[in-house]
């Protein structure tokens, strides 16, 4: 038996994002400010699970038989972005995502985790839009729903020179 391949070997693992969490054969490694880990395991076949909050998790299997393993695991992310636009009758209203609010319009694109969202907006003079999108990875979804005007058009004439109130408040003089 050729004794390099029977010697324990090292194990290095590149993560990205550097902060995942690296399981190796049910036993934790936590990855240096690089994303590194580095282990040292005897020849067999190893199985890892390499995680991190807001990206999907990848798992794989590897074999040490003899020689320095390296491994290199990029997550891809489970999130992307949403952006609501302020043209027209949107600028200035508030925007509402999973209830929960986010600013007003037009919105800078907020990080939110991949799958389906409520937004809801609302605006002065204007009825509550309410939908639902989907956010997919790494993506941005540039949101600009039409608002539905809530207001009406009103023209009030009287003898030449009555003054016009609505609702207590002096509007003008007829025609108004």
């Amino acid at each position: 038996i050729p004794l390099e391949q029977a010697r324990p070997q090292y194990v290095v693992f590149q993560v990205s994002p550097k902060n995942s969490a690296v399981v190796i054969d049910n036993k934790d490694y936590t990855p240096d400010e690089y994303g590194q880990i580095t282990a040292v395991l005897n020849n067999g076949s190893y199985t890892y699970t390499v995680s991190a909050r807001h990206f999907h998790p990848q798992t794989g299997t590897f074999v040490v038989d003899g020689k320095k393993v390296e491994q290199e695991v990029k997550l891809k992310k489970a999130y992307g972005w949403l952006k609501v636009s302020g043209a027209g009758a949107l600028s200035g209203a508030n925007v509402y995502v999973d209830g929960a609010q986010k600013g007003t319009a037009p919105t800078s694109a907020m990080a939110l985790p991949s799958g389906k969202h409520t937004v809801r907006i609302v605006q002065n003079l204007y009825k509550t839009f309410e939908a639902e999108v989907e956010i997919k990875d790494d993506a941005t979804l540039t949101f600009s729903p039409n608002l539905v005007a809530d207001f009406a058009h009103v023209s009030i004439s009287s003898l030449e020179g009555s003054v016009i109130y609505i609702n207590n408040e002096r509007k003008g003089l007829s025609p108004w």
